[in-house]
């Protein structure tokens, strides 16, 4: 007696819900996300349907006109089939959260219920890691601005960290600012192996978790690397020793050869500069001409003057092939006040004609006061 009337109940509600059904039941969804629910009327005759967003009417729908009101700018109703429509929330905020109904006057009535998520950020404090290998790491996540509640996980490697495999130990630290949530996540990896570390947060109506990567390069790898080039290393710095060294001989050589050439000219100057083998001078060696200029002084001498031309043209050609005299210097006449300086004569060098003119001019000297300077140009 007692169980026909429950058996009643549930077979009239079982007929309700095949008559009306607003599908999904519980819809998550991100703040500024679209939301959308599906009512479909089964079985039965109806006219008008209703839709209600925390028990305000937002959109009336006929069902031989379609949509006659929209009550709010930011939502409307699409046309599924001949018995279906859709709620559509276009930019969900977080005043719509609550109730949603789908109400067909004449047959029923379901509800549903929307839920709006925040969507915060997540990043990883740092740059990429170098650490030696068998050394411990430090990594810390951080999951800002999140409701409810961000799940974050750590990954190596695109594996999900589990509790003491990779890492020495975890700990996470939540704080609730202005409703929303933050997240402080560590973790201390072991450094087997360069690897790719990744921090993950998501809450449920994410389709995909946001992420926060880094890299861990692991040293001993990095030298094992470099290992593998050794031979082709060591090759490249012998080339390059062998080209320094060529370099240097060729520089060497340079120097030594313009060196010696500095020098060799130098020598030769010097031999140039000094008396040749018979005593005579450079002057004498290239064949200068005597200065046979004179200077007047008084109207008697100039004859006698004039008359030593012709003997020191003569006594000067014997010079200069090869005779050999020796001239007072300029200073030892200035020196003597005497008005008269023979010229001295090496007789026992000269030839007998050199001898005559070399006596003449001697005697003919002997007439003036003034002293005469054999000057070679």
């Amino acid at each position: 007696m007692d169980i026909l009337p429950l058996v009643v109940l549930l077979f009239c509600m079982t007929e309700a819900q095949d008559r009306l059904t607003l599908s999904p039941i519980n819809l998550n969804v991100v703040r500024g996300d679209e939301a959308r629910f599906t009512c479909t009327v089964r079985n039965s005759p109806w006219n008008t349907m209703i839709l209600k967003l925390n028990r305000d009417s937002v959109v009336v729908i006929s069902k031989n006109e379609g949509v006659k009101d929209s009550l709010n700018s930011n939502v409307t109703a699409e046309k599924s089939n001949e018995d279906s429509w859709v709620l559509v929330l276009k930019n969900t905020k977080k005043e719509y959260e609550g109730q949603v109904t789908c109400e067909v006057l004449g047959v029923d009535s379901q509800t549903a219920f929307l839920f709006v998520q925040e969507k915060g950020n997540v990043v990883i404090q740092g740059e990429s890691r170098l650490a030696y290998k068998d050394s411990l790491v430090w990594f810390q996540c951080r999951a800002a601005g999140w409701f409810p509640k961000p799940l974050v996980q750590w990954q190596v490697d695109g594996k999900k960290v589990k509790q003491n495999q990779h890492s020495e130990s975890d700990s996470s630290f939540v704080e609730v600012v202005g409703g929303f949530f933050t997240v402080t996540t560590n973790l201390t990896l072991r450094a087997v192996k360069s690897s790719h570390v990744d921090c993950l947060a998501s809450v449920s109506a994410l389709p995909e978790p946001l992420k926060s990567s880094i890299n861990l390069t692991v040293v001993a790898e990095v030298l094992q690397e470099v290992g593998n080039c050794t031979d082709l290393v060591i090759l490249s710095a012998c080339l390059g020793v062998l080209l320094l060294l060529l370099l240097v001989c060729i520089a060497t050589v340079l120097c030594y050869r313009r060196r010696t050439q500095i020098k060799e000219n130098l020598q030769e100057v010097i031999r140039f500069d000094q008396p040749g083998p018979e005593g005579n001078t450079v002057a004498g060696a290239t064949g200068g001409m005597l200065n046979l200029g004179y200077s007047s002084e008084g109207t008697n001498e100039d004859d006698a003057v004039g008359n030593t031309g012709a003997s020191r043209q003569s006594s000067y050609a014997s010079f200069h092939h090869g005779e050999h005299a020796h001239v007072w210097s300029e200073n030892n006449r200035m020196s003597d006040p005497a008005p008269q300086v023979p010229d001295v004569v090496d007789n026992s060098s000269m030839s007998p004609s050199s001898r005559s003119h070399t006596k003449q001019f001697q005697q003919q000297g002997s007439h003036t006061s003034s002293v005469r300077a054999i000057t070679t140009v």
